[in-house]
């Protein structure tokens, strides 16, 4: 299953406020998801292309893709910086455009 991860990184109670501006923004809520509905025997991809945000929530996607069951991999399209780079280093296998940067 592929996740497409744009824009900035924010807590989940702040994610609405983003969502209300139409600011692309993505939460430690919508990783949980997405490990959750991940079909089983499958790759959760992350599509990362992210300046950062906030760093504690960026730990918590960080902790939630650590104790997934399944495998995951982040392809950074451009940008992982900050704690988007946190996200990155949560999966077990990073693969990265030639021209994206970390």
């Amino acid at each position: 299953m592929n996740v497409t991860l744009n824009g900035h990184v924010v807590a989940d109670d702040d994610q609405w406020l983003y969502d209300w501006f139409g600011i692309s923004a993505f939460s430690p809520a919508m990783i949980r998801q997405a490990v959750q509905d991940n079909p089983e025997g499958e790759d959760l991809v992350l599509e990362i292309n992210s300046g950062g945000g906030s760093v504690f929530a960026g730990f918590e996607m960080y902790s939630i893709l650590r104790g997934a069951k399944c495998r995951t991999v982040a392809q950074v399209q451009s940008l992982a910086a900050s704690a988007a780079s946190t996200i990155m280093s949560g999966c077990e296998v990073v693969m990265m455009s030639p021209v994206a940067q970390i």
